[in-house]
């Protein structure tokens, strides 16, 4: 409940905003301009991330915020500072952003543009840390012997029998989700399934 001194400030914007602006804001009633009372109330449009995640490393603790992308689109950087506005917002945390780009398709032919506003008192400007999947070598998952990451193994930088040692280990564990997931990310990396068996 408002206490009767912050009540009677807003009753004095809610019924002349105008007045109350060169009063106390210092705005002249000299200057035209039009002021429509706007929803006090911030409920914004639901946003929901890929991953989200609270990290508490040995020192200060963080949001960490990670899209993955098939494809790049112009548009999936503003949407990414959208997510990071309302993170921030909702957690007042510190944030680590992050885009994971699955293939080289598509991409701007220069750096990527960062996203920065400025609106009126307002300026935000984000960093975005981009993932290459294709840059990542093959053998840092075969390493790790995680089955799940497993059929992540096309889209990343593979030589010699990286593909091979993968479907093998999938093989042998005689799942059948890991290697339905193997065909998927291999025809997301080849165009298709049967472009993908044929590059084994």
């Amino acid at each position: 409940m408002a206490i009767p001194f912050d009540q009677a400030f807003k009753l004095v914007h809610d019924d002349d905003p105008r007045t109350g602006m060169a009063a106390f804001l210092g705005i002249p009633l000299s200057l035209k301009m039009d002021v429509e009372p706007l929803d006090r109330e911030l409920n914004l449009p639901t946003l929901r991330t890929d991953q989200l995640f609270r990290c508490r490393p040995p020192r200060d603790e963080f949001a960490m915020h990670i899209e993955a992308l098939s494809r790049f689109k112009p548009e999936a950087i503003e949407t990414q500072f959208k997510y990071a506005l309302a993170i921030t917002a909702k957690y007042d945390l510190p944030l680590c952003s992050h885009v994971v780009l699955l293939i080289d398709k598509d991409l701007p032919a220069g750096p990527f543009a960062m996203p920065a506003r400025r609106k009126g008192d307002l300026r935000a400007s984000l960093r975005i840390r981009f993932t290459k999947l294709w840059e990542i070598p093959a053998s840092r998952i075969l390493r790790m012997r995680n089955p799940d990451l497993l059929p992540w193994t096309p889209l990343l930088d593979t030589r010699g029998d990286d593909l091979h040692e993968a479907a093998r280990r999938i093989g042998e564990l005689k799942d059948r989700e890991l290697s339905t997931e193997l065909l998927l990310l291999g025809g997301l990396r080849y165009g298709n399934r049967e472009a993908f068996l044929e590059s084994r």
